[in-house]
């Protein structure tokens, strides 16, 4: 009966939408036409610029609804048993006291930041958004809208599990509740995804204060998070997390993370306590099966990190590590930036865990906040990898690089590090690791190059370290190839070897304009400030072998 029911509902749909085909009916904002006033088919909604087909009419306007749950769960289930198709969400805030459950087909689409999602709910709720995680979806998207998680018991935003190809795009997940909680999952935590999903790509979102966890894959084969941006995130803004040991004994299997890329994204990491609520401390990224899966050749390249508010001395940037049974393997860690983690730049490894087969490269650690904790790189129980190419400057670790127990048949080569407080290289409990070619001394001795793009008027400022502080540096401009080769001794001023007329350097600063000024900040600090009149690439090169 339910079936005739829902068919003559689509056969009245279908010819009702040939007739406003006909008349090229259309709803716009600036007309004054709220989304789903007119009780006729919807064929196109614009909103401004943006026009989205759909196969249904919306019905009613779902942002004067007290609670709109019920009615976008029988519109996606409308849309998902029809063969699928798009959902046009309006503008304005649209409050569900019940979870929104994904089908097969669907995809679900707002008008940017202006469509927001938010969870109110009578007892704490897990999620504002999932999928059935025991039964295999396919084809979802979701784009261009904000999820609120601040509304009463509500702690993650989305979480999903068991889909073949999924694209979530441009979408924010923003605000806290009282419980620990995070943003975004696939196949990840609480109900376990039976099912692994494929072929899923989270790009252009932006992620504000999650607790536990940002964007986390927890049973995932081919994927891509990129370009998304993390804003004030605690625990673990970016997860590749296999889990395993569910409870029930029907959710106890083993998730699997492989071939995905994590590309291109900025996470601005808080340690700061009002900015999480429960959870262990760090990392940033976690890369691993502690909690019982296998995590396989996945790359995490080009993203930027930085970590403020430090607190503690263990919040590590990127960390890489499996599980006692499931082995974390085949894993490329590349040309990313880590600043100011007070914990290890990188960690990879943790006694007892199979990780193996790492590729650590050209990444940079700078300037932790917190003195004498974690080596800047730190390997714990590695095998059969490589670290090499990077950088490590300014550190007040432990230790710039350091191999503990368990480590066995691992290169470092080829690497520029500046040493921590205790030192360069620490290899206690280390074993058969090749050592070629690494440069393990300080600015003031140590052969790198490093660029920086500074705004007009605004400095960079070396820090020393080691003793004494000295050094010889070339510091040039891209602006008519000004520049100046000096002798950096302590407090006084620098003695010039030689430069150009637009390059002026001083006890303290020169303060002329239309040139690069130079001058020490105190004994340990040199100070380059462009007052070139625009922002320009200066490029500090130190000829100290």
């Amino acid at each position: 009966m339910d079936d005739q029911v829902n068919m003559s509902r689509r056969k009245m749909l279908a010819s009702l939408g040939a007739a406003a085909g006909a008349t090229a009916m259309m709803y716009t904002v600036s007309q004054g036409t709220a989304f789903g006033k007119e009780k006729n088919p919807v064929v196109e909604a614009v909103y401004g610029d943006k026009a989205c087909k759909t196969c249904c009419d919306i019905g009613a306007d779902i942002t004067e609804m007290p609670d709109a749950s019920a009615y976008l769960n029988e519109k996606i289930n409308e849309v998902s048993s029809s063969g699928g198709g798009e959902i046009c969400l309006p503008p304005g805030l649209i409050t569900v006291k019940s979870m929104i459950v994904l089908k097969s087909g669907v995809k679900l689409r707002g008008q940017g930041d202006s469509t927001v999602i938010k969870g109110v709910f009578d007892v704490p709720t897990n999620r504002i958004i999932t999928s059935p995680y025991d039964a295999l979806q396919t084809d979802i998207g979701l784009s261009d809208f904000c999820v609120d998680r601040s509304g009463a018991n509500a702690q993650h935003g989305i979480i999903l599990g068991g889909i073949h190809h999924l694209r979530i795009s441009r979408v924010t997940v923003r605000g806290k509740s009282s419980a620990e909680s995070g943003a975004l999952g696939v196949s990840v935590f609480n109900a376990y995804a039976t099912i692994q999903s494929q072929d899923v790509t989270v790009e252009g979102c932006r992620i504000e204060q999650s607790n536990n966890f940002g964007i986390a894959f927890g049973n995932v084969k081919e994927g891509t998070i990129a370009n998304n941006v993390f804003i004030d995130c605690y625990r673990e803004c970016i997860g590749l997390e296999a889990w395993g040991d569910g409870t029930p004994a029907y959710l106890n299997t083993h998730g699997i993370v492989e071939n995905v890329t994590v590309v291109g994204n900025t996470v601005h990491a808080s340690e700061n306590p009002a900015n999480h609520i429960g959870g262990s401390v760090g990392p940033a990224v976690y890369v691993g099966g502690a909690s019982g899966g296998t995590v396989r050749n996945c790359v995490v390249t080009g993203n930027t990190i930085r970590v403020s508010d430090n607190v503690s001395a263990n919040y590590y940037g990127i960390t890489v590590t499996g599980a006692p049974t499931k082995p974390c393997e085949g894993i490329t860690i590349s040309d990313n930036s880590v600043y100011n983690a007070s914990g290890a730049g990188i960690y990879a490894g943790v006694l007892g865990c199979i990780t193996r087969q790492l590729k650590i490269s050209g990444n940079m650690i700078m300037n932790p906040s917190v003195s004498g904790s974690k080596a800047a790189i730190l390997l714990r129980n590695v095998t059969d990898s490589v670290v090499s190419d990077n950088k490590v400057i300014g550190t007040t670790h432990s230790y710039a690089f350091e191999e503990q127990v368990g480590c066995d048949r691992n290169t470092v080569t080829t690497n520029h590090f500046a040493p921590g407080t205790l030192g360069v290289v620490n290899l206690a409990g280390a074993n058969s690791s090749y050592f070629s070619s690494s440069h393990f001394t300080t600015y003031g001795g140590k052969k790198f190059m490093e660029s920086y793009l500074v705004a007009d008027d605004a400095s960079v400022v070396l820090k020393s370290r080691g003793n004494p502080q000295r050094g010889i540096f070339m510091i040039a401009s891209d602006y008519g190839g000004n520049y100046a080769i000096i002798v950096a001794n302590g407090a006084g001023a620098p003695i010039v070897i030689a430069k150009s007329a637009d390059a002026q350097v001083g006890a303290t600063n020169p303060d002329v304009d239309g040139a690069l000024n130079i001058y020490p900040n105190n004994a340990a600090e040199l100070v380059v400030k462009n007052r070139l009149g625009s922002a320009r690439n200066i490029t500090i090169d130190s000829l100290t072998k």
